[in-house]
């Protein structure tokens, strides 16, 4: 399959171009945006139809490779801009300057377009092939890309006898059906689940039922599709009541026809395979054309999309998740083991369970697999068919890619670039969504769009449809209830990798591999020395993304000479003690993690990475001084030290890092140069804050200078004032009550407070959000009603230095 992720890297550079206009030579800007324009449109469509066409997808390649050109060129002319912004460069020599550069950049935005004008002259030779697969008139994005995926009509038929592990499924549904609606309204269940799970198969067992058919007075099932056509759907319901549709073609006419056949029954509908995001669609459907119904109605929808059933269902949405492993390997024995004697074969069931394993509990995949092993009955012909695929089981992709297919063409661009990018992740891999949506940001992908929309808002919006269209499994959640990491389930993956094509890819250590200079995004993985894939990376010049996943380096990485378009580096976990001073080079660098390693400092050249928006270094135990460089980094969104003890102080300047958001630990210190309270005050940071040793704090001015209280962002905040306090407790008190948090606090903790008096503020006026506090060797001899906090249900009270008074 082609590398689709071409139209949304062109849309960015679309929006990149007016950031040039202050150029000299504004000409060849207009060309490049008529020629950008012209070339987006055709490679809009050419995406659609390229999978089967090798010449076109390479035709795409060298449009995406120049338009990777173009964006390197934007961010060199950024960086220039900002660089010498910075160092306040006297007006004219500026302009001088910036006429020189602006010269030379126009150049090669010159060569670029015309680049591109070759390339667009060039597609005539492919404008057949995609007029041939294009349906006439005008049709939308969304529908186009349906041309490629197959609809699977279905129908109530079934033999039950196929059917393995859903018996509690079943009951489960029956039960909410037969339960009589209280809301004035029929009910509408929705069953939700990535492709091949078995959501139609489930309906199917509710549909065949006896108990539905005796609950019931009518039953009707109609196989959706991705056109949720309200004319096609009422025709075929009434159809099933023994009614003529065929003439019928007026939406009033049928409507009318509709409700007269049902009305006052109580009638069962399957709605199998449904995509339809249209609220007045839906709206029409339930209350228009079922809304004769009798009360006591249901409605059955299969979907991928949890938009969908949010949208449709008048009850929670039932989602079913793949087998468990022992249901697996008893479907799969039922389609494999034709005869009795191949079921006791032992053998042969080893290899099965391995195939199973792969299947990862889709039934789809397990009866399509299954199927094609029972045409084999030797085990010497498993065995050859397991070693001769070395278990990447490419069969599936006949027999189940096309599924899942549908979904991924569903998706609008940019969702397809973010998925197509997860396939660099190993498989059963933990996806932190936070690191996710900073890895996102730092490659480009999200436009966050006009207003004051952050791009990690944006990003998260991306991750929470991926999620709800299935393509993410396996959630886990915090104590807020929001999700903190997935997985992708195995055959997921596998379409992640081929819809990324050599843009992608995972590298093992121990191996010597050839790396194509078409690859942008890549993981390095195993416990094998690095030093042979790290010499093959020098080749990767284009490399934009590599991340070290539990990989040990051999040495401090020379590869920081050449990987000079890195925009995503992380060397977490991968042993290393120094960072070399060549960091300074990758201008282009946006996301750097080095946690878990054994450094001591950062290099004075990381000044120069102006584009730096993430830096981790939690845990880095070793880890002793941040450089006043820091304070340069002037795009900086992230900055995490957590659990680096030796680290006591930061620098001043932290707070002129306007977009600086979260930093999760705060280190209060007298030393010289070292950052004040009054430095938070400026910075809008979110999340979690946590400020240490305010034991330095002499004075509750400086306390008041944090203004904690208008930090809206932050849910979670520690005060920790330290060891050997030797503050008047008057003082202490004052402190205290000038850091009043914001009322949209959920998590306190107070550690260390020498204070008698506990804060005015902690009381339902001030906290009323607030769900736990811990309060740990403080010296309180008298705490507030805490009962009368509504949220709280988590309260800690360790180690006070008194008997405090408890209300």
């Amino acid at each position: 399959m082609a590398d689709t992720v071409a139209s949304p890297l062109l849309q960015l550079l679309s929006d990149r171009l007016y950031t040039l206009a202050g150029l000299p030579n504004s000409e060849i800007l207009r060309k490049l945006r008529l020629t950008l324009a012209r070339v987006q449109t055709l490679v809009q469509e050419a995406e659609m139809h390229s999978e089967d066409n090798e010449a076109l997808k390479c035709w795409i390649t060298e449009i995406k490779n120049a338009a990777y050109e173009a964006d390197d060129l934007f961010d060199e002319y950024d960086l220039w801009t900002k660089r010498h912004k910075a160092r306040g460069t006297f007006l004219l020599s500026f302009f001088i300057k910036h006429l020189i550069f602006g010269i030379r950049l126009g150049g090669k935005l010159e060569k670029i377009e015309k680049n591109l004008d070759s390339l667009l002259k060039r597609s005539a030779e492919f404008k057949r092939i995609i007029d041939a697969c294009t349906p006439k008139g005008p049709v939308e994005e969304s529908h186009s890309a349906h041309a490629q995926g197959v609809h699977r009509v279905s129908s109530s038929f079934m033999i039950d006898s196929d059917v393995v592990g859903r018996e509690f499924d079943k009951e489960n549904i029956l039960s909410v059906l037969f339960k009589p609606s209280y809301e004035n309204q029929l009910t509408v269940i929705p069953i939700v689940g990535m492709g091949g799970v078995g959501k139609t198969t489930l309906a199917q067992l509710i549909y065949n039922d006896f108990r539905a058919s005796d609950h019931f007075d009518r039953k009707m099932w109609v196989s959706v599709g991705e056109d949720f056509d309200l004319i096609k759907i009422a025709k075929a319901i009434i159809e099933q009541i023994n009614h003529e549709a065929k003439n019928l073609s007026n939406l009033e006419v049928l409507q009318e026809t509709l409700r007269h056949s049902i009305s006052g029954k109580r009638i069962l509908l399957v709605l199998d395979d449904v995509w339809n995001e249209d609220s007045l669609k839906w709206s029409m459907m339930s209350r228009g054309f079922l809304g004769a119904a009798h009360l006591e109605s249901a409605v059955v929808i299969t979907t991928r999309n949890t938009m969908v059933a949010r949208l449709s269902g008048t009850v929670l949405p039932y989602y079913l998740g793949p087998l468990d492993e022992e249901d697996s390997w008893s479907l799969f024995r039922k389609f494999a083991f034709k005869s009795i004697h191949n079921r006791e074969n032992i053998e042969l069931e080893e290899i099965g369970r391995r195939i199973v394993q792969r299947c990862g509990g889709l039934p789809l995949a397990i009866k399509s697999l299954a199927g094609l092993m029972g045409s084999k009955e030797k085990a010497r012909e498993w065995l050859f068919f397991m070693e001769e695929n070395r278990g990447n089981l490419p069969e599936l992709e006949n027999h189940f890619f096309s599924v899942l297919r549908l979904s991924y063409n569903h998706l609008p661009s940019h969702l397809k670039q973010c998925f197509a990018y997860c396939s660099i992740f190993p498989k059963n891999h933990k996806i932190y969504r936070e690191k996710l949506i900073q890895l996102w940001i730092a490659e480009g992908f999200v436009r966050s769009g006009k207003g004051s929309r952050r791009p990690e808002d944006a990003a998260n919006g991306y991750f929470m449809e991926l999620i709800e269209r299935s393509f993410f499994v396996q959630i886990t959640r915090d104590e807020f209830g929001e999700i903190r990491d997935c997985r992708m389930h195995d055959l997921v993956h596998d379409l992640a990798q081929s819809v990324a094509s050599v843009g992608c890819s995972i590298l093992e250590t121990g191996n010597s591999q050839v790396v194509s200079k078409e690859l942008r995004h890549s993981s390095l993985v195993g416990k094998s020395k690095t030093s042979t894939v790290l010499e093959s990376l020098n080749e990767a010049t284009n490399l934009r993304t590599l991340l070290l996943l539990s990989c040990k380096l051999d040495s401090n990485p020379q590869l920081l000479q050449n990987l000079v378009c890195l925009r995503v580096l992380d060397l977490s976990e991968s042993g290393i003690r120094k960072l070399s001073k060549a960091i300074g080079n990758l201008k282009h660098l946006r996301y750097l993690n080095l946690s878990h390693t054994h450094i001591k400092t950062l290099p004075e050249s990381i000044s120069n990475l102006r584009n730096l928006q993430t830096l981790e270094l939690v845990e880095c135990y070793d880890f002793q001084e941040l450089p006043r460089a820091i304070c340069e980094l002037t795009n900086l969104r992230n900055l995490d030290f957590q659990s680096c003890p030796l680290l006591i102080h930061i620098p001043r300047g932290i707070g002129k890092l306007e977009f600086l958001q979260r930093l999760p630990v705060f280190l209060v210190n007298n030393m010289d140069g070292s950052a004040g309270l009054c430095e938070l005050r400026s910075l809008e940071l979110r999340e979690r804050l946590e400020i240490k040793n305010l034991k330095f704090v002499k004075c509750a001015e400086d306390a008041s200078e944090a203004k904690l209280h208008e930090k809206a962002g932050i849910i979670s905040l520690a005060l920790s004032w330290g060891e050997d306090t030797d503050s008047v407790t008057s003082v202490l008190d004052d402190i205290l009550e000038k850091l009043r948090p914001t009322p949209h606090l959920k998590v306190l903790e107070i550690t260390g407070y020498k204070g008698l008096t506990s804060p005015s503020w902690l009381r339902n006026q001030y906290l009323p959000n607030l769900v736990k506090l811990s309060l740990a060797n403080c010296s309180c001899r008298k705490l507030p009603p805490l009962g009368d906090l509504p949220y709280l249900n988590d309260l800690s009270i360790r180690v006070l230095n008194s008997k405090p008074s408890l209300n």
